[in-house]
């Protein structure tokens, strides 16, 4: 596909389930000694959601983070798009010599 078909393509955003999963996600406050004073920051269960969806052979992942989704944004971070040239074969295909025990 060219540059401008890739752009044209639906934005995908976060799904109702989604948001409500983000807001069941209750920050954490930790702290940390760094270099002889304490570095605070917030912390998430899940930091990271994922949304996928195939269109027209390409494999379309986005990426949201939590604490946008709980002020209410539906936005992505960024977007990865993979072609059907890079092929993941599934677990079950996997040689037993492969397999960890």
């Amino acid at each position: 596909m060219k540059k401008k078909e890739l752009l044209g393509l639906k934005v995908l955003k976060a799904t109702s389930k989604m948001m409500r999963m983000a807001e069941r996600d209750q920050p954490v406050r930790k702290a940390e000694d760094y270099w002889g004073g304490k570095h605070f920051y917030v912390t998430y269960q899940h930091g990271l959601y994922m949304r996928c969806a195939v269109v027209g052979g390409l494999l379309k992942v986005a990426f949201f983070l939590t604490e946008h989704m709980r002020a209410g944004g539906r936005m992505l971070l960024f977007r990865i798009l993979f072609t059907s040239k890079f092929t993941v074969l599934p677990s079950n295909s996997i040689k037993p010599r492969y397999q960890i025990n």
